[in-house]
């Protein structure tokens, strides 16, 4: 399949150098006629589609877990043990950034500041996004250290579960 998008590909080109006519548009680039430079330049994207909208879309997520997860099902949720991002984050790891956070005022607001630090942390991530579409080099160092600690990530965890079990198969044969 690759080798004959390939193919085709190769075959119109060379068919419109050599007639010399221009490829049709067929829709790979952001803004084929940009007015201005940057995000204003098709008029059509902006700061509230970009920032305003999945503001919006997050809003509405939010209120729905609220409901479900510390109303509606609340009792489900700590009869049975079960585990909800809130718990995982405010709770069980103690010592990070969101545990900090949401505990620095006590448990009786400590679900408030959960929520608080989480759309503090949204409006920092929907600029960034923001800024990721406005700014290609921009894009490009963002995704570059995305892709690094990707690989620092799965790296060091690589290491330490293959470690484990050396020195599990190093004592069994000590043994």
């Amino acid at each position: 399949m690759l080798l004959a998008n390939g193919l085709y590909a190769t075959i119109t080109a060379v068919y419109f150098m050599s007639t010399g006519t221009v490829p049709p548009d067929q829709g790979f680039e952001l803004c084929a006629n940009p007015t201005e430079p940057g995000v204003n330049g098709c008029n059509s994207n902006g700061w509230d589609e970009l920032i305003l909208y999945p503001f919006i879309i997050y809003g509405i997520w939010v209120f729905c877990y609220i409901l479900i997860v510390f109303y509606w099902k609340e009792k489900i949720i700590k009869e049975k043990n079960y585990m909800t991002a809130f718990t995982i984050m405010s709770q069980e790891k103690k010592g990070g950034l969101i545990y900090s956070i949401t505990n620095c005022l006590g448990l009786k607001y400590q679900k408030q500041m959960y929520f608080v630090a989480y759309t503090v942390m949204g409006c920092l991530f929907f600029i960034l996004a923001y800024l990721c579409f406005i700014s290609l080099v921009y894009n490009y160092i963002f995704f570059l250290g995305f892709v690094l600690i990707a690989c620092y990530n799965g790296a060091t965890f690589y290491i330490k579960v293959v470690g484990k079990e050396y020195y599990k198969n190093e004592e069994k044969k000590n043994e």
